[in-house]
């Protein structure tokens, strides 16, 4: 149970999102990662977006995932 956050401060508009993708270089020891989800919130419009995954990012994936918006709402 980690938790990552980043925040791109000059992203003033987004539109709409559908699909995400996400993934790393493989280096490191423990370079294989679950991912549960993923919450996108640009802090200007108030817009959310949830991108489920459940799923390792490892090499059988290529070291990454696309990822389809499950629900965007408005906070």
């Amino acid at each position: 149970g980690h938790t990552d956050s980043f925040l791109y401060p000059r992203l003033t508009y987004l539109g709409q999102l559908h699909q995400l993708r996400v993934g790393c270089d493989g280096s490191g020891m423990f370079a294989p990662w679950h991912l549960r989800l993923v919450e996108v919130v640009h802090v200007h419009s108030g817009q959310r977006w949830l991108f489920d995954c459940h799923e390792w990012i490892d090499k059988k994936c290529m070291w990454q995932r696309v990822l389809p918006a499950v629900a965007a709402t408005v906070v």
